[in-house]
């Protein structure tokens, strides 16, 4: 799921940087004054939104990636029978367990091959 919604982003990224990258062109080559500081103001503009977009995205997609893997490790303590709770404020830390042992690799393994489509 991360890989995807990376993708996504880096592609929604890559066309708005191109549209920045073709206005610093022509702040480049440009002599008029008055037409270069139009294209500074909106090359700020433009360069403000990227990062902007940036922001919202990796918060969006985080808390899409957490409740997800919420999902999977709840569903996975019931397939399993483990009675145990996993922090869900994006730490990853056990919070209780009924039993002693780690699990940690099996829910892993667990969650990649569900989000595979294979469990």
């Amino acid at each position: 799921m991360a890989i995807e919604l990376q993708k996504t982003g880096q592609n929604e990224i890559a066309i708005r940087k191109k549209k920045l990258d073709s206005i610093q062109v022509l702040l480049q080559g440009t002599k008029n004054e008055t037409m270069r500081s139009d294209l500074m103001r909106v090359f700020i503009e433009k360069k403000i939104e990227i990062e902007d977009f940036e922001k919202k995205f990796v918060e969006q997609n985080s808390a899409q990636i957490w409740q997800r893997l919420s999902l999977y490790s709840n569903d996975y303590a019931k397939v399993k029978g483990y009675d145990f709770i996993l922090d869900i404020n994006n730490k990853g830390n056990i919070v209780s367990t009924g039993k002693k042992i780690d699990v940690t690799f099996s829910l892993l393994s667990y969650i990649n091959k569900r989000y595979e489509g294979f469990e």
